[in-house]
């Protein structure tokens, strides 16, 4: 099943239009798959899944506003290495993952939570690197975050 925010976002499985959500997709093969959900005004959402024989799949998706963060900020070797602060906003897991590119596909270095702040190291697309406070250098979605 898949559910997005917003609703009625198109569902493409394997590059093949599925119909809009929420949506229930029946007699998938056991195997991987990538899910795409795209809407007007909004970014589109590519999810890369693995199937089970006898298992349920469910996914959520919150797609981001189209242009919420077109402007990137680079550092120069003059410049100093942080760019200013970021606030983790409320999530819907409660907490929000570091990965170490600015890709949802990309391994987890840690998790923050609401509340937290942080330097912000860079911007690009609608991802904010940030360092955590062991020095590790990680990214986290634009959506769940808003600088200071």
């Amino acid at each position: 099943m898949a559910v997005s925010f917003p609703n009625n976002a198109k569902v493409f499985l394997d590059n093949n239009e599925e119909g809009k959500t929420p949506l229930i997709l029946k007699n998938l093969t056991a195997s991987d798959h990538e899910i795409k959900l795209t809407k007007e005004g909004f970014s589109d959402k590519i999810i890369k899944i693995r199937t089970v024989a006898g298992f349920q799949l469910e996914t959520v998706v919150f797609l981001g506003v189209k242009g919420s963060s077109e402007k990137s900020n680079t550092a120069t070797p003059s410049a100093s290495l942080s760019t200013g602060k970021v606030e983790i906003l409320e999530t819907p897991t409660g907490f929000l993952r570091v990965r170490r590119e600015a890709s949802i596909n990309s391994e987890e270095v840690g998790r923050v939570n609401p509340g937290q702040i942080f330097d912000l190291i860079k911007e690009l697309d609608d991802w904010y690197q940030i360092r955590l406070p062991d020095g590790v250098f990680g990214w986290i979605s634009s959506q769940y975050a808003v600088k200071k």
